[in-house]
């Protein structure tokens, strides 16, 4: 090989030499004494999953709507059955339905207090298997209101009466009243109260006439008027206005003489009768309750309360049949 040759080899080499120097000191990174930075290298970045979409919720069935139940119906009341039987026959077993009522609290044998009350439903019954009453109603009274005469059987007419809890007893008519056939009287009785009530046949409403009027011979306490000393005055019911007025007369107790009421009371669609009455001379007034009973509204019977002139109290029982 020739000089030049051999000049151009040498130069070649250099030249690769500085070249490789350039490349060597170009990858090296700066140490703040010169030098380029390095070039960052970009890496691609994954980008974040797509979240897949929420479903729609499934909506919950709708549930079936609970069926309201058809309303109970009432019960349509049942209608009354009016029989006319005579109520004093207590030869066969015996019930009553309904009553009028007086209750009287007792102190040292006097009247303190007195209440007056009514019911359509009230049942009073009589067995003759050991003569039982039972009182509608009763069973605050001592005994609870069932009342037994003995062992044996009871058959009787117009009155029975016994003594049983401490108490006296009576089923039927008082002397005196035995002429009436569609009432009676139910009583119990002891030295701190008395419950007496009017039971038996009472009139069927649509019987009453709704023109004219009803008239009754009445007496208050007519069971003292053994001798008839005391004349029975006009108790009369107006049908249309149902108004019932009149002046009679209670009868005292050994029957010598009586004391005129004025009476002022009306009678509703049930033929039961309320109302006022008052002493002629004004002392003594009172309230009542009762009805017509028997067929063709034949008969009447009253509970009748005292109020007294000196603040006490009395009781009778007004009685009239229809003229």
């Amino acid at each position: 090989m020739g000089a030049p040759d051999l000049m151009e080899c040498v130069m070649k080499r250099r030249l690769m030499t500085a070249m490789v120097l350039v490349l060597a000191t170009s990858g090296c990174g700066s140490d703040g004494k010169g030098g380029s930075a390095p070039v960052p290298v970009t890496t691609g970045s994954t980008p974040a999953p797509t979240p897949a979409p929420t479903p729609a919720p499934t909506p919950a069935p709708t549930p079936a709507p609970t069926p309201t139940p058809a309303p109970t119906p009432t019960p349509a009341p049942t209608a009354r059955v009016y029989t006319y039987e005579k109520a004093a026959d207590f030869t066969k077993d015996r019930s009553f339905t309904g009553y009028d009522r007086m209750d009287i609290n007792l102190s040292a044998g006097k009247f303190v207090a007195i209440a007056l009350s009514s019911s359509e439903t009230g049942v009073t019954t009589y067995t003759t298997q050991g003569g039982t009453v039972t009182l509608a109603d009763s069973t605050d009274l001592p005994g609870k209101g069932t009342y037994s005469a003995g062992n044996g059987t009871f058959s009787v007419r117009r009155k029975l009466e016994f003594n049983a809890s401490g108490g006296y007893v009576l089923l039927g008519l008082p002397d005196g009243l035995s002429k009436y056939e569609s009432f009676a009287e139910a009583q119990f009785n002891d030295d701190k109260v008395a419950r007496l009530l009017i039971i038996g046949s009472p009139t069927n409403p649509i019987e009453i006439p709704t023109t004219g009027t009803l008239t009754y011979s009445a007496l208050i306490a007519e069971q003292n008027n053994a001798k008839d000393q005391v004349a029975a005055q006009a108790l009369t019911v107006d049908c249309a206005t149902g108004a019932v007025s009149g002046t009679i007369p209670l009868v005292v107790k050994d029957g010598s003489g009586s004391v005129p009421f004025t009476i002022t009371g009306t009678k509703d669609g049930s033929a039961r009768i309320s109302g006022t009455l008052k002493s002629q001379d004004g002392k003594i007034t009172g309230t009542f309750i009762g009805r017509l009973y028997g067929q063709g509204a034949k008969e009447i019977a009253l509970l009748v309360s005292f109020k007294l002139a000196d603040g006490g109290f009395d009781a009778a029982l007004l009685t009239g049949r229809l003229q």
